[in-house]
């Protein structure tokens, strides 16, 4: 292997090297030491006296030779154990050496097909051809680490991104980069893109002759990677986006190098959401997001937004959820520009803003908790008219809905942030498919299991050829594991075989927090995965359906298409949840407390059943039952739990609410584009900043 051949191996290579130059100093000047150890040894000990090599060197350090190699070992020593691994993840959040994805566990490699990634190649034709080759098919579409040069439009010729996983090394590691004033992006009022992952036809033929509009971009996902759109290109636009369901962005930055530009990310392309836009910087352009459209909704977190020349965010129509806002710009931090538009809006900073100007300027509805601004003439604008805080606790621009005698705010539950997927380096992944030979007939049960107790930290499902991992007999997670990476895969429990089991049972183990990511649940009537231990986190994963048991430790979930039912006392914290069904209550919650950033759904039946041991917050989100009889159960029923909701709808259930308290059953009706409720227990703390 050359030791040169990556940045990784380079240093792993020269670290070696270091030790075997420290451990041998009783024959530092021999020959038979590789030039390297020579070379670093007269560095360490030369000085007045003999002359070698071009040096002097000093027949009294000869004697101190043993204790300068000893000395210098234990330091290396130190020095090796204080060093992160590779793909680990370090105290400020970067992985030295990028994330590494094994070979099997992707679609493609965009370095396998021609791509260059050294800063001056144009990789253009490179990239879009292992777009086209890669997207579309449920896996990894894996960008190493490099600088990618371009010169057009990455996508949207024709071929979608849609059940695409575009992975990058890391945002640091891993940038694609638009060339300095190139033809094409010129014309602001004529914008392209650098990256989109439409097709310039409808996407199907139920949309032929029609808007040209698609809500079937399904799990689009982009993680850790930069797009820089250059300097002198005014009509760029970063990223062109659209995702429904389940999928979105992690861990992105997009900038522009001169500040000009359309937008880091437009979102204007029908239908939008739901997806899970979080750990995003945009740099620059004319607005850091522009989004538009009624439906569907989508959900922010962890979102910096600079130096943008209009407006940090323009909302038009559309419902969105953020949480943690942080807008460095003299204009506006938000414009929701339209009446049915929503923005739900928790603890934000706005900072920078020029005098006169309002952080948020509001003409739909806003819920605002926890945002302060500095420079700002003030918070909001609303409406039109100005109110004059230059911090707000909470304000919402609806009316409350509520039946019984309760405080008139949201409930407030406490927030914790997810945990952060660890990228272990490749030596501590396990393949599934190395345990091939353990399958019994069809089940994949017995080989998951074996790759399981192996006893490395992540667990990975290489891609097959075709369909996925069937599931007769259940998976118990326990020992070392800490990541299972789906890379894409499905999982097919078989519910007859697995007797009312869930296919996987989350029990005790060495780590306190596993991890799922990158999967596709099938059989959604199955209860997929049993959390009866420890922490767990599912991120990227669609259709999955959890239980609870006793003994089980928080549940986090980002980008959930899924549903839960929660029978024992537990913290979960949903982001971006997406819930279609008919039939029977959609979640059940009998003790939880369960926090909710982006709710979107469909089906007639009730979305959440709250019962009185059970707390609900819900911030923002769309009720879309998509037909069905809209008279048949209410959207969400509480029975006399601590509850508070922030919604829209389009063509909602007729009965938004029904409250049990006291034996007593009320119901609001169906109010139109915006719902909201409240029900908060006498003794439930009041809100505090």
């Amino acid at each position: 292997m050359n030791p040169h051949s990556s940045p990784v191996s380079k240093r792993l290579w020269e670290r070696n090297e270091h030790r075997t130059c420290s451990s041998r100093s009783s024959a530092v000047m021999s020959q038979s030491l590789p030039p390297v150890c020579r070379e670093r040894r007269r560095n360490l000990v030369c000085g007045p006296g003999f002359a070698s090599g071009g040096r002097i060197c000093s027949p009294v350090l000869w004697l101190l030779l043993p204790f300068v190699a000893i000395g210098l070992l234990a330091l290396n020593l130190v020095a090796y154990a204080a060093e992160p691994s590779p793909g680990s993840v370090t105290k400020d959040g970067a992985r030295p050496g990028g994330i590494l994805w094994p070979a099997d566990g992707m679609i493609v490699n965009v370095k396998d097909l021609g791509a260059k990634g050294d800063g001056v190649s144009d990789d253009t034709a490179a990239l879009n051809a292992a777009i086209k080759q890669g997207c579309g098919k449920m896996s990894v579409l894996y960008f190493p680490a490099g600088t990618y040069l371009v010169s057009g439009r990455l996508g949207g010729h024709g071929k979608s991104f849609f059940w695409s996983y575009l992975q990058g090394a890391g945002r640091d590691q891993t940038i694609i980069k638009l060339k300095d004033n190139c033809p094409g992006y010129q014309d602001a009022k004529n914008p392209l893109w650098l990256m989109s992952n439409l097709e310039d036809q409808p996407a199907c033929k139920c949309w032929v002759n029609k808007a040209s509009g698609c809500n079937m971009a399904f799990d689009v996902q982009l993680n850790d990677f930069t797009l820089d759109t250059g300097k002198g290109n005014p009509g760029a636009i970063g990223l062109h986006y659209i995702c429904n369901n389940t999928g979105g962005i992690k861990n992105l930055t997009i900038r522009s190098g001169d500040g000009q530009g359309v937008a880091g990310i437009d979102m204007r392309h029908p239908w939008p959401g739901p997806s899970l836009i979080k750990g995003v910087s945009i740099s620059g352009f004319d607005y850091g997001l522009w989004i538009k459209h009624q439906s569907y909704h989508d959900t922010f977190e962890d979102i910096t937004l600079e130096n943008q020349n209009v407006a940090g965010i323009l909302n038009q129509q559309h419902p969105i959820s953020i949480r943690r806002l942080v807008s460095r710009n003299q204009v506006p931090a938000i414009i929701n520009d339209k009446p049915e538009g929503q923005v739900v809006l928790i603890d934000a900073e706005l900072t920078g803003g020029k005098a006169g100007t309002c952080a948020i300027i509001n003409r739909g509805s806003l819920y605002l908790r926890s945002c302060t601004t500095t420079g700002y003439q003030a918070v909001v604008e609303h409406q039109g008219t100005v109110l004059p805080e230059t911090t707000v606790d909470e304000w919402f621009s609806q009316e409350w809905g509520s039946l019984s005698p309760t405080a008139k705010r949201s409930l407030n539950l406490p927030i914790k942030d997810t945990p952060e997927l660890p990228y272990d380096p490749l030596d501590q992944w396990e393949s599934v498919g190395k345990h091939a030979d353990k399958k019994s007939g069809d089940d994949w049960g017995p080989a998951i299991q074996a790759a399981i107790d192996a006893g490395k930290s992540t667990v990975y499902f290489p891609r097959l050829d075709q369909g996925g991992y069937l599931i007769k007999s259940q998976v118990i997670v326990r020992g070392a594991v800490r990541v299972i990476q789906g890379c894409g895969a499905a999982i097919k429990p078989d519910g007859k075989a697995l007797a009312g089991k869930a296919a996987f049972r989350i029990d005790q183990g060495t780590p306190d927090t596993v991890f799922f990511e990158k999967f596709t649940w099938e059989n959604g009537e199955q209860n997929h995965i049993e959390h009866a231990a420890r922490v767990l986190v599912m991120q990227q994963c669609r259709w999955q359906r959890i239980i609870t048991a006793a003994g089980c430790g928080d549940l986090f979930v980002d980008c959930w298409g899924g549903s839960g039912t929660f029978t024992v006392p537990q913290k979960v914290y949903a982001r971006a949840l997406n819930m279609e069904a008919g039939g029977p209550p959609k979640l059940i919650n009998q003790a939880a407390d369960l926090w909710v950033l982006g709710l979107k759904t469909e089906g007639d039946a009730t979305n959440i059943r709250n019962l009185a041991g059970g707390r609900v917050e819900v911030l923002g989100g769309l009720i879309y039952p998509a037909g069905g009889k809209l008279e048949r159960v209410p959207g969400f029923i509480n029975e006399g739990g601590a509850m508070s909701v922030i919604t829209t709808t389009l063509w909602a259930n007729k009965t938004a609410f029904q409250e049990v308290v006291g034996g007593q059953t009320r119901a609001i009706p169906d109010s139109g584009r915006f719902w909201s409720y409240v029900f908060i227990p006498d003794g439930e703390k009041p809100f505090q900043k």
